[in-house]
């Protein structure tokens, strides 16, 4: 879905960081290329490297601290350190059943919290080469290439090289002890993998994999997918609990199976017993499906649920454990399927978006004017109709006329595209007896039933005014940043229409609403920007979208917010699971905007980076997230929302008996009725029209050059041209 994927500013200024990085390494006279990793040339295939892919850290020379060891391979953007500034410093990896593999592409993240901070840890010289014969020996140089100075992936790409053992040697940093997030190793395309047949973990997160949410506090999310069996459990006292995991880029990947690991470092009474799988395609909250439950012994061995579904999201629903307070659980794997013509998840491009899925049915087009119930256009049982709301104030009128009733009810679904943005008034000589608003319908679409008797009814649709609440970071990290921020601000505000009215929440460790009362006065609203951009201290993200949605809950219609941040939330008293709970039931649209490095380091305790999380409750509440890597670019995304925002808003209307909307056969035949009964098409309706009004208008002309003629003086022809309109 286009209005949930992830938006992105300007490419320029990232091709340009590539060509630097290409350049560096050239006039260092080095063999292999350097590109900074954006969107569009993050490399395909399998991170070989992967411990969940069967990498292995080999050898360390000069020895590191153990602790940070298993941090090289294991996907996330937690570091590793060498222990003193001692060079070279060599990492050894080796692959799948330590075989070999033709390798043509390594990936050096330097992305840590650290190097986003001071890039003083960066690796800068660097040399890539391959050994079939030791971890110590044999090896032949395929790359030596100097890294820029950035916190980032940074890919060296060289001729395709057979490799049973991998050596990077760190040739030089900018200043301090090198450090790095992680190391990853790519196999040339068309080469058999050293991995064979073994299927992949689509839940790891070197292979796009992360939990979404979880519905009990927990302060390590991510350990259920590090391959380590540290273990996860709750820090409430619970006996069930759910976790949501997604794939990469939010994709359909088909599932073969879920393998359940719940051995872990806690007590062996709080693990898992018994517990369901579900699968959705639609998003972190809805639409999820049962596939499978499980039952665990306690003997802790690792159980499967068989899946063989396509999914974007699986759910795991622990409905008991051992017998202990907490609950816990080791590893969980959720394992890729194969079948004809299914295209391996890690195979295809990392921006490709999951398409929206076409209607089943192309609806007729309203017929214009129909803005009074005088004028009402016509609603015809199980017939989809679409309408538009333009201009701003527009209202569209309907009559549906009951016969015969089948049923003592009816219902009509309204559409909304990308969302329901309008609301929906029937009544029946002029007593109103059913009524629709979006206030608390973040989603698409909508049904309202109504008791019908023989007869005719009104049907009004309008868009009701919209509520946006901007709320922003202003946080320490910010304080570069908020000269940028506050011209996007400004900017979004000069853009708004007369029925969006806005207030303003700013953020760091507190919040704070800056109006009364939500307006559309842009001087007041630019009066509150002037007085509260200022800079504080610590980020309390939850807690802002908390109190913004208190502020919402008083306001009718249409209610949305932009949600600013530059790293993950580190203040707020709402846990993550209240978080979720609460925009789950308060129906409000996110439009998430975040930027810079911080925005992929591992928040561990969630089990997700803040770019994805941002991504996730954009998607979930129906609204668009926007990305970018500089705080220039941001006026750029405020005002692409802005744009969105003002759209017109497209609905459809469909009558039926019953309580499911009919199949898409009946309402291709309900729909050739209607335009039978309209005498044609509802476009050779509308020709048919126009052509009486131009016959009317010719006839008028005609009419009014008679006259002419026979009032001026006798004999004496008037110019034509006198009497063109």
């Amino acid at each position: 879905m286009m209005t949930q994927a992830r938006r992105r500013g300007p490419a320029l200024v990232r091709h340009l960081i590539a060509a630097l990085g290409a350049l560096a390494a050239w006039s260092a006279g080095a063999a292999g290329l350097v590109e900074i990793i954006h969107g569009s040339n993050a490399p395909t295939g399998m991170n070989i490297a992967l411990r969940a892919n069967g990498g292995n850290l080999s050898l360390a020379n000069p020895p590191a601290e153990e602790k940070f060891n298993p941090n090289l391979n294991d996907g996330y953007s937690t570091e590793w350190r060498a222990r003193e500034k001692k060079f070279p410093q060599d990492l050894v990896l080796t692959f799948a059943g330590s075989g070999t593999a033709t390798v043509d592409r390594v990936v050096i993240d330097t992305l840590t919290k650290d190097i986003a901070a001071n890039p003083g840890p960066c690796p800068q010289q660097l040399e890539i080469a391959v050994s079939l014969a030791s971890p110590s020996a044999g090896f032949t140089t395929v790359a030596d290439v100097g890294l820029l100075r950035k916190a980032g992936r940074q890919m060296i790409s060289f001729e395709p090289s057979a490799a049973r053992y991998l050596r990077v040697r760190f040739k030089s940093s900018y200043g301090q002890p090198v450090q790095v997030a992680e190391i990853e190793a790519y196999e040339a395309t068309g080469q058999p993998s050293v991995r064979g047949e073994r299927p992949v973990n689509l839940a790891a997160a070197g292979n796009g994999g992360s939990v979404v949410r979880f519905t009990e506090p927990s302060s390590d999310a991510a350990w259920l997918l590090d391959g380590q069996a540290r273990g996860w459990h709750t820090d409430s006292a619970t006996r069930r609990a759910e976790i949501v995991f997604a794939f990469r880029g939010d994709r359909e990947a088909l599932v073969d199976r879920i393998a359940i690991d719940p051995r872990s470092n806690h007590p062996g009474n709080t693990m898992a017993r018994s517990g369901k799988v579900f699968v959705s395609n639609k998003s972190p909250l809805d639409g999820f499906e049962e596939v499978g439950e499980f039952q665990i012994e306690k003997d802790g061995r690792e159980v499967s649920v068989t899946v063989g579904r396509t999914a974007r999201f699986v759910k795991l629903a622990i409905t008991d454990n051992q017998g202990g307070r907490n609950t816990s659980l080791g590893e969980v794997r959720i394992l890729e399927g194969a079948t004809e013509g299914y295209r391996p998840l890690l195979s295809r491009p990392a921006q490709e978006t999951t398409p929206a899925p076409a209607p089943a049915v192309e609806a007729d087009a309203e017929i214009e004017p129909n803005s009074s119930a005088d004028n009402a256009g016509l609603l015809f049982m199980e017939s989809p109709l679409r309408g538009r709301i333009k201009p701003l104030g527009d209202e569209d009128f309907y009559a549906l006329t009951i016969d015969q009733p089948k049923f003592p009810e009816v219902s009509i679904e309204l559409r909304g595209h990308p969302y329901i943005r309008t609301s929906l008034t029937l009544e029946q000589d002029g007593r109103r007896i059913a009524s629709f608003d979006p206030t608390n319908a973040a989603g698409d679409s909508a049904i309202i039933k109504f008791p019908v008797t023989q007869g005719s009814y009104s049907i009004r649709v309008f868009e009701p005014p919209t509520s946006m609440l901007v709320v922003y970071d202003a946080s320490s990290s910010m304080r570069d940043s908020m000269t940028n921020l506050r011209v996007a601000v400004d900017a979004y505000i000069e853009n708004l229409r007369p029925s969006v009215l806005v207030n303003l929440i700013r953020f760091d460790k507190t919040n704070e609403v800056m109006l009364p009362e939500f307006t559309s006065d842009q001087v007041k609203l630019k009066e509150g920007v002037a007085r509260n951009f200022t800079v504080g201290q610590g980020t309390a993200l939850f807690d802002a979208v908390s109190r913004g949605c208190e502020l919402l809950q008083s306001v009718p219609g249409n209610r949305a917010m932009i949600v600013m941040t530059d790293g993950a939330d580190s203040a707020s008293k709402t846990n993550y699971p209240a978080f979720w709970k609460l925009i789950e039931g308060q129906k409000v649209r996110l439009y998430t905007v975040g930027f810079g490095d911080e925005m992929d380091l591992l928040a561990d305790k969630l089990g997700t980076t803040p770019r994805r999380m941002m991504d996730h409750i954009a998607l979930a509440t129906h609204g668009s997230s926007y990305m970018s890597e500089t705080a220039e670019e941001l006026k750029n995304l405020y005002e692409a929302i802005g744009d969105e925002i003002r759209q017109s808003s497209e609905y459809s209307l469909l009558a039926f008996w019953g309580e499911e909307p009919p199949q898409p056969e009946a309402q291709v035949s309900a729909l050739a009725a209607r335009k039978k009964a309209l005498g044609g098409t509802s476009a050779g309706l509308n020709y048919v029209l126009i052509g009486l009004g131009a016959l009317l208008l010719v006839g008028l002309i005609i009419g009014l050059i008679v006259a002419a003629r026979s009032s001026g003086p006798r004999g004496k022809k008037l110019p034509v041209n006198r009497y063109r309109k």
